[in-house]
């Protein structure tokens, strides 16, 4: 029983680093990109989906982020506000 508390807890401090490293990662590239990550996130699915796709749909960049549409749209109207995409 030790055993699986000791391995938890490895498990729980690796996780902890995981998501440090994530926001500190997370908070240069605002800094010196100026997007987020999922600001970015979306911008990379909508490159790839305009090779394939007429029309892009906020559902779709959803999808494939794996973000709500709503969060989404909000994410669309800042780059868009930006210059980067076009509604």
């Amino acid at each position: 029983m030790a055993h699986n508390v000791e391995k938890s807890h490895e498990v729980l401090i690796a996780i902890r680093q995981i998501v440090r490293r994530i926001s500190q990662h997370s908070k240069y590239l605002s800094r010196e990109v100026g997007l987020t990550v999922p600001q970015l996130l979306c911008l990379k699915a909508i490159g790839e989906m305009e090779e394939s796709h007429d029309e892009i749909t906020v559902a779709m960049v959803g999808e494939s982020v794996q973000l709500s549409a709503a969060t989404v749209s909000r994410i669309i109207d800042r780059v868009a506000r930006a210059g980067l995409v076009t509604r």
